[in-house]
Order: structure tokens, then sequence, then C-alpha cells
């Protein structure tokens, strides 16, 4: 997802707070209102920059989904506010890739000698950009709003 996001310039903040950060088993303390199944992003790491969902909010702890490096940094934690289309989008993109790289080779053939076709648009191999271009549009952004996101 975060890779997704980079690649539109769009994070979907709603807010951000700054500040000293400690990363240890998954979880961080924090100042601001955050919900369980709210993502974030995690700016200004050294290990752990990223997009990460939150499992559980307890007396301003969150735990995250995903393993994260234990580290003490000093950054940003922004709250983001990701629309629940963009989120399957961005499923259908992982199981796109996943599925790309176990073949990208629609057909295949054998007489007098082994030849094959590859996925492309305009003579270019197909990539998750290509085949998502129509439904991440609507999401693209020229400037990516991370100076004029609240802070807390």
């Amino acid at each position: 997802m975060y890779n997704i996001m980079k690649y539109l310039n769009n994070y979907f903040f709603n807010f951000k707070e700054y500040g000293e950060y400690s990363i240890l088993n998954n979880t961080i303390e924090v100042r601001g209102k955050y919900l369980a199944g709210q993502y974030i992003l995690i700016k200004d790491s050294i290990l752990n920059d990223g997009v990460y969902k939150i499992t559980k909010v307890e007396n301003n702890i969150i735990t995250l989904e995903e393993e994260l490096n234990t580290e003490l940094f000093t950054g940003y934690i922004c709250s983001l506010s990701v629309p629940r289309d963009f989120i399957k989008t961005c499923e259908e993109i992982k199981k796109f890739n996943e599925k790309q790289v176990k073949t990208d080779i629609i057909s295949e053939s054998f007489p007098m000698g082994y030849s094959y076709s590859k996925t492309t648009v305009n003579g270019q191999l197909t990539t998750w950009k290509d085949v998502f271009s129509i439904e991440l549009s609507p999401y693209r952004k020229i400037y990516d709003d991370f100076r004029r996101c609240k802070s807390i």
C-alpha cells in the first residue's frame, strides 16, 4: 500500500504528530486519537518508514499488524483516512503482483522449438500501474498535502 500511495502522491492524511517515538513489540505510544483498523504513516524513522494498519488501541498505545523493527526515532506518525475502495484496489494489485511473479507468460508453444508471449501494453511488459490506471486515477495528486496536514 505504501508504494501505491507514494506513486499516487496521496497518503489520505487526516492529521500528523511529531515527536520522539519508541517502537517495541509492534507498539507505539501516540498522542492523537486512533482507531483499530485505521492506517498510519510512519515518516522519518530509520528502520520503519511506511504505512501500517492498527490492530489495537489501548491507553494511547497502538499495536500494528506488521512486524516492525525495535527503534527509537524522532519523526512523524500520521493518521490516514484511507477509503475502502482504495484498500480494495490495493488488495487487487497485491494479488496481481503475486500472480505476475509466478508468470507473466500468456502463451507458450513448442512447434519446431520453444516460443512464448508475455503480457504487454504497447510493447511494454504489463505492470500494476498499467492494469489499474483507471481505478487509481481519481486518487492521484500533484502534491502529497503533508505540509497542509493538521498537526496535533
